[in-house]
């Protein structure tokens, strides 16, 4: 059965719904992205030989292949297992040093987060992304980052 808004108050609630409005826009993107497809490879075959529309078309459907199996499932326990995690301090295991980090989700466990905190994993070049302006730039500036706001 299909729900339909009875009115434009349902309507609106519906669409501020950010489960729905999320899937929505899924939903536009897909469609936007075949479409682009279609019209990509209508052009294509217009200025292109039938063997060159082919030989593309194998390749770039090996592409789309060999980077799937190249997950190997990763993706999904992500998912699946970083929720699990009780906070940001999962991050103090790793042994791994990075270059810059981008701040673009503002979780509160993020936003506790220090700058001294953030630099513990980072190497000698401090480069700090913040997309939601989580910190004080001049403050970011003071220790020695990098920083860019968004």
């Amino acid at each position: 059965m299909i729900w339909l808004p009875k009115n434009q108050e349902e309507l609106k609630k519906h669409l501020s719904d950010p489960l729905f409005k999320n899937a929505y826009f899924l939903m536009f993107s897909s469609l936007t992205s075949a479409g682009s497809g279609f019209f990509f490879w209508l052009i294509a075959a217009r200025f292109y030989s039938t063997a060159d529309i082919g030989l593309a078309s194998a390749i770039i459907s090996a592409m789309g292949l060999i980077s799937m199996l190249s997950l190997l499932g990763f993706d999904i326990s992500l998912v699946r297992f970083l929720p699990e995690c009780s906070s940001v301090k999962a991050l103090d295991d790793l042994d791994v040093k990075v270059d810059c980090v981008i701040m673009a989700v503002a979780h509160d466990e993020f936003k506790k987060m220090k700058l001294d905190e953030i630099r513990k994993f980072m190497n000698d070049n401090l480069a700090l992304v913040d997309v939601r302006g989580m910190f004080d730039e001049q403050e970011a500036k003071e220790k020695g980052f990098y920083y860019s706001r968004m």
